[in-house]
C-alpha cells in the first residue's frame, strides 16, 4: 500500500504541477487545483488497479517478478547517463542521444524475444540460422540483465562517439571526479 500510495501521489503532484498548472490552466484557484488533483488521483489509483488485475490475468509469475522484469527493459540506460556524466569528462547531448537510440534498440529486441515476437524457431526458417545461433539470438540474456546491459551499452556507445566526435571542450569544474577541486579545510 505504501508503494502504491506513494506513486498515486508523486503521480498527480507531477500531472498538476509540472503540466496541468503550467501549460494548461495559469490562472486557477487553489481549489481548482485540489479538486483537478482528486481526479488525476482517482485515474492513476484506477489504472494501477487495472494494470495489477491485468498482469493477474496474463501472467503465472508473480508481480515482483513482473516488475523486476518492466524496470529492467524500462529503465536501462539511465545509470548509464550519470556514470558518463560523472566519472568521464567526455559526452554531450549527442553521443548521450546515440547511446540512447542503442539502448532503446537493444531494450527492444529483448522485449520482443520476451512477448515471443522473436523465437528461435522463426530465427531459424526466417533467417536460416543454425540450431546454436538461432538459440543464441533468441535468448541472449536473461530479462533480468536488460537494466544491466543497457546501462553499460550506454556508457560504453556515448563515450565512443564522444570520443570520436566531441571537439569543443567546456569547463566541468566540480562536475566529474577528474575534475572536482578540493578547497581548502575539505580534505582534513
Amino acid at each position: 500500500m505504501s508503494a502504491s500510495a506513494s506513486s498515486v501521489n508523486a503521480i498527480s503532484a507531477v500531472t498538476i504541477t509540472d503540466i496541468y498548472r503550467r501549460h494548461l490552466v495559469k490562472t486557477g484557484s487553489d481549489k481548482h487545483y485540489v479538486n483537478a488533483a482528486r481526479i488525476v488521483t482517482a485515474i492513476s489509483a484506477l489504472a494501477m488497479m487495472g494494470g495489477a488485475m491485468l498482469f493477474l490475468q496474463m501472467s503465472k509469475l508473480t508481480l515482483q517478478h513482473t516488475g523486476t522484469k518492466l524496470a529492467a527493459l524500462l529503465w536501462g540506460g539511465i545509470l548509464g547517463i550519470y556514470i558518463l556524466g560523472f566519472f568521464t569528462t567526455r559526452g554531450n547531448s549527442r553521443s548521450v542521444f546515440a547511446g540512447v537510440v542503442c539502448t532503446l534498440l537493444f531494450t527492444g529486441y529483448i522485449t520482443a524475444i520476451e512477448l515471443k515476437y522473436i523465437t528461435k524457431e522463426g530465427l531459424i526458417n526466417s533467417f536460416g540460422m543454425s540450431d546454436y545461433l538461432a538459440d543464441l539470438s533468441a535468448k541472449p540474456i536473461h530479462t533480468y540483465y536488460t537494466g544491466i546491459f543497457g546501462n553499460a551499452i550506454l556508457f560504453f556507445v556515448a563515450y565512443f562517439i564522444a570520443c570520436l566526435f566531441q571537439r569543443q571542450t567546456r569547463d566541468l569544474t566540480n562536475l566529474t571526479i577528474w575534475t572536482r577541486r578540493i578547497t581548502e579545510g575539505e580534505g582534513e
